[in-house]
């Protein structure tokens, strides 16, 4: 029998276990119980799903990709949370209106902010 003493690594807000350090602080910096990750766009009424295209190409060939994106109605943009990735182009079109939409990264605070349920216009 082999017995091994190791060093393990907890994410100290999930405590998801890692053995190797640098996996276990990537994971931190982008964990959904991070307070850091926190939004108020994530409690918003005006925050919606959207399916919108993006225009890829590799230099040689051309294609479409769909993508599902967190949307703010009310400031007409894609917000994106703190662990997704950006769309590299900066604007992506909407299927169904063929409009361009930009791309913001989520706000900690914003005053547009509606509460699920609430009528605070």
């Amino acid at each position: 029998m082999i017995t091994e003493t190791k060093t393990i690594y907890k994410c100290g807000h999930c405590r998801k276990l890692y053995q190797v350090k640098g996996a276990a602080e990537k994971h931190e910096l982008k964990c959904k119980r991070n307070p850091e990750y926190a939004r108020a766009c994530f409690g918003c009424d005006f925050l919606t799903k959207k399916t919108v295209v993006w225009d890829c190409s590799n230099g040689f060939h051309y294609w479409e990709k769909q993508l599902n994106v967190c949307f703010c109605s009310k400031k007409g943009t894609i917000v994106t949370p703190p662990n997704a990735y950006t769309i590299d182009s900066g604007a992506v079109e909407d299927k169904e209106t063929k409009e361009q939409l930009l791309q913001e990264p989520m706000p900690k605070e914003c005053n547009l902010f509606k509460l699920h349920g609430m009528n605070n216009d």
